[in-house]
């Protein structure tokens, strides 16, 4: 992530006028901070014109899930100890709470209902309660079941465009989806088997460095050529995204992941 917006910069630089850099400057900080989804909560529309030209505009996933993994494990420590029904209750509640409060706050504000942290929970909440089921039974084996969950996700793939309300009950698909594979797709159902070829686990290898640079790359172009890119261009974007996301996979998130190499307290202290 560092080193992506250590690349955005230089071009940033050159091809961002005045109030863009000022708006990518102010990006920068709250992304470090683990809170751009709250900055361009404040600041765009996610589906705008405007908002597709900031490099750093799919950070405020990568937020939402850092204060999730920080509030998370401390919400364990509090309830698990007295009681593991409790904390299970509890998370079964926040998660329909936050569901509820997303599926009503979308129709006062969309965009703000887009990036606020509260009305994103639930969608992690359910991988948690697919935990605890995982932990308590195992993977079970239904290849009916896994493969629906699929179909699921791939339809919110092709189906889902910005009219959707999102997040909002329509997506209770591709979440469910989710569910019903970690929940069904044992190693032998065909949709383990599918998700478990040598293609889809290259790409989840690099998926998460793909993630980081499809935007600046995608934003980039936008600034460069001042107009939309063309569909061929696009598509060229995005296996170049690929090839750096290998890449960055290889040189820079292997190593970091190599205690041998940088133990905890190094990453840490070097972050801090």
């Amino acid at each position: 992530l560092f080193f992506v917006m250590l690349v955005c910069i230089p071009f940033a630089w050159m091809w961002m006028l005045p109030s863009q850099t000022k708006d990518f400057s102010a990006s920068i900080f709250s992304v470090s901070v683990f809170l751009s989804n709250l900055y361009f909560m404040s600041q765009v529309d996610y589906f705008a014109p405007s908002a597709e030209l900031n490099p750093l505009l799919h950070t405020w996933s990568l937020s939402i899930e850092e204060q999730f993994y920080f509030f998370f494990p401390l919400l364990l420590l509090l309830l698990i100890k007295p009681s593991r029904k409790l904390a299970i209750i509890s998370i079964f509640l926040l998660a329909a709470l936050s569901f509820t409060f997303s599926e009503l706050a979308w129709r006062e504000n969309q965009e703000r209902n887009f990036f606020f942290s509260f009305s994103r929970f639930w969608e992690l909440f359910a991988g948690s309660i697919s935990a605890f089921i995982v932990q308590k039974r195992g993977v079970q084996k239904n290849n009916c079941i896994a493969l629906l969950g699929l179909l699921a996700i791939i339809f919110s793939i092709f189906v889902y465009d910005e009219s959707i309300p999102f997040p909002s009950a329509y997506a209770l698909v591709p979440v469910i989806g989710v569910v019903l594979i970690v929940l069904y797709a044992e190693k032998e159902t065909l949709t383990a088997r599918i998700l478990g070829t040598r293609a889809f686990v290259s790409i989840g290898l690099i998926s998460y460095s793909a993630y980081l640079w499809h935007q600046p790359l995608f934003a980039f172009a936008k600034l460069k050529l001042l107009a939309q890119p063309s569909p061929v261009l696009m598509t060229a974007l995005s296996l170049t995204s690929l090839v750096f996301a290998y890449f960055s996979w290889k040189f820079i998130e292997k190593p970091f992941r190599n205690r041998k190499l940088l133990s905890g307290k190094i990453i840490f202290t070097s972050s801090s």
